[in-house]
């Protein structure tokens, strides 16, 4: 039944066009909502995904082609999500990227993580923002600030 429907080539979705889609009444999508929270995610008020809608028509296939039960339905998904993800994460993206660039982001993580622990070795509270902001300080006022701000960075600047 979800196989029979082809989803158009857009990321984004109304609800509207979601139900048309499906072949759902707004109310059964609304109630799909509360029942499947992976459906539900936070996003903008009406607005689904690609994956939203894949998601619309295999529990549609589930609940009135197999005629299951809502959670019996969300089980089924999450049996699946959970044997998609023990596949591991090496493997998916063996097939989704080639060597090349999983060396770059390989390197990058290293990168990362050598940033992280440089900036976790100096981040007593006095080379934190504080330092940031007197080196900020430094330069000049930019031209929006009104004149009595402007002086008062000034002052700022000099030594006491």
């Amino acid at each position: 039944m979800g196989s029979e429907v082809s989803v158009p080539k857009r990321q984004v979705f109304k609800a509207t066009e979601v139900c048309s889609i499906a072949g759902v009444q707004p109310y059964i999508l609304k109630s799909w909502e509360v029942e499947f929270p992976t459906l539900a995610q936070p996003k903008k008020k009406g607005v689904y995904r690609r994956t939203d809608v894949e998601m619309v028509l295999r529990i549609k296939t589930l609940v009135f082609g197999k005629g299951l039960t809502l959670g019996a339905a969300r089980r089924s998904l999450e049996a699946e999500t959970e044997a998609t993800s023990a596949v591991g994460e090496g493997s998916v993206l063996a097939g989704l990227v080639d060597t090349e660039i999983r060396e770059r982001i390989t390197g990058v993580r290293q990168g990362l993580r050598e940033i992280l622990s440089l900036l976790s070795a100096n981040g007593d509270a006095a080379s934190g923002p504080v330092a940031t902001f007197a080196e900020a300080d430094q330069f000049d006022t930019p031209p929006v600030l009104g004149a009595k701000t402007a002086r008062a960075a000034r002052q700022r600047k000099q030594p006491r």
